[in-house]
């Protein structure tokens, strides 16, 4: 059969005459052109979602790769009110892509807070708020927020901070800001209840600490180049300007005063905690330390070592100035260049040893090895004083401890270089031969020229050896002073 003619069939079908979309679907019809939309905007919204729904409620993904579109349970997202489901961000192994991010701008007058957080008018941008605790965690301890990052191997560089804040002001505040308080990281332990102590002896319970920073030296941690606790730098270019610079302030804002002990700054020594201590002990309470790292001083060459700083109280009391009566000092209480007093109250000074004796109300004064072989030479010898006294009589002046006869010297003593000011001692005769203990003529005691009868306030005394020995020769000068007022 041959085949039937080539056949043409025109219809006329007309479009729906009714089209409408649903949902985010959208359908508009302009100029006989139609156009499919999508609009979020007329979906629900839950806010927040429900927790019994997350397994059957959905996000909408694409997947740029494989062109496709697919749903994600908010039960997989987690991290959501109310979800017992942990957010969980795994950003690809062994690289460096960032697993969050957040980028705020921030104008405005109105800020977000936590309602019953610190119970102050301080807002927060984000946060981690938890409204109530009562869980037990045992000997342990609980961490709100807990960063532990491991790190090490041959390819890594730089160094590592887990935790890092920098507050940047790049223009001048409001002129009307009444806090102009600017901190880089801040801390708080706040107790409400204390935690059941019963006294603040034996019964004390709960310590709270607003910051514990930590160094930890495992044993095969060798060689290190520094291991601190915490480390606090000042930084300033030249040409800033302030009224007060300080590396540390601890400001007591306190009513409580401590029943055992209380302090601004303390040290002790810790006790065994698994592998770590018991400490040893420090070998410096308080460092003003240089180092070949840099080679500068830690104090300018103006500055005070320890000091004071008053604006307006002029003055105030206190008891001590320094308390070391808990030590025993096998070497020196206090020490610097040319002075020192050792732990029973014995003084050194240039040379010189003063011994106090309250109990009978002298002073001693000693000048060590006096050089009785270099004529015409005078020795200055400080007079220490007790406090509130001004005046003090020269009980007597005493050779002793001669390294070989110093018979041909002379000696005087003076309140004036050259044999000048007020004669204590004229220039006299020493008759000083022997050097041994138990021995004749090992020691002289000077003849007074207005012994009893003159007090002086001079604040050094000089030693002067007239005639010289004519060969080596040294000895002690001792000199006894009675404080008077």
């Amino acid at each position: 059969m041959a085949a039937p003619a080539t056949i043409r069939l025109n219809t006329n079908v007309p479009f729906p005459a009714l089209v409408t979309g649903t949902g985010p679907v959208t359908i508009t019809k302009q100029n006989g052109i139609w156009t499919v939309g999508f609009n979020i905007s007329n979906l629900g919204i839950q806010n927040p979602p429900q927790t019994a729904n997350f397994p059957t409620d959905y996000l909408l993904g694409y997947d740029s790769v494989a062109k496709t579109f697919f749903q994600v349970p908010l039960s997989a997202v987690g991290s959501i009110v109310g979800n017992s489901t942990p957010l969980v961000i795994s950003p690809p192994a062994n690289s460096t892509t960032q697993g969050l991010l957040i980028n705020q701008s921030i104008s405005g007058s109105t800020f977000p807070g936590f309602a019953g957080g610190s119970g102050t008018s301080s807002t927060a941008m984000d946060g981690i708020f938890i409204p109530s605790d009562n869980g037990a965690v045992g000997a342990g301890i609980l961490y709100d927020f807990e960063i532990v990052h491991i790190f090490g191997g041959s390819a890594a560089t730089g160094g590592r901070v887990p935790i890092f804040g920098w507050l940047v002001q790049t223009a001048i505040t409001n002129a009307s800001n009444t806090n102009r308080n600017y901190t880089g990281g801040s801390s708080i332990s706040d107790t409400r209840t204390g935690d059941g102590g019963t006294n603040t002896g034996a019964g004390a319970l709960g310590a709270y600490f607003g910051a514990n920073p930590q160094v930890r030296v495992s044993a095969a941690a060798t060689n290190l180049f520094v291991a601190s606790g915490a480390e606090v730098d000042n930084y300033g270019a030249t040409g800033g300007t302030a009224k007060y610079n300080w590396g540390v302030n601890i400001a007591n804002f306190t009513q409580v005063v401590g029943a055992s002990s209380d302090a601004g700054l303390v040290f002790y020594t810790g006790g065994a905690t698994g592998v770590y201590g018991p400490g040893l002990g420090w070998k410096q309470g308080i460092s003003f330390a240089e180092t070949a790292a840099n080679g500068l001083p830690p104090i300018a060459s103006s500055g005070t070592v320890i000091g004071t700083h008053l604006e307006t109280l002029g003055t105030f009391n206190v008891t001590h100035g320094v308390d070391f009566t808990g030590f025993t000092f096998s070497g020196s209480a206090f020490k610097s260049n040319g002075f020192s007093v050792d732990g029973t109250g014995g003084i050194l000074s240039k040379g010189l040893t003063v011994a106090t004796f309250d109990q009978i109300g002298f002073t001693r004064i000693k000048l060590t090895g006096v050089n009785f072989n270099s004529a015409n030479t005078d020795n200055a010898i400080p007079v220490p004083l007790p406090p509130g006294v001004s005046r003090y009589q020269v009980q007597s002046v005493r050779l002793n401890n001669a390294s070989a006869s110093i018979s041909t010297a002379t000696i005087g003593v003076f309140t004036g270089t050259g044999g000048g000011g007020q004669t204590i001692a004229a220039n006299q005769a020493v008759t000083v031969t022997a050097t041994a203990a138990d021995t004749n003529n090992n020691s002289q005691n000077l003849t007074i020229t207005n012994a009893g009868t003159e007090a002086y306030n001079d604040a050094t005394l000089q030693v002067r050896i007239g005639t010289a020995q004519g060969s080596a020769a040294t000895a002690d000068v001792v000199i006894i002073i009675v404080p008077l007022t």
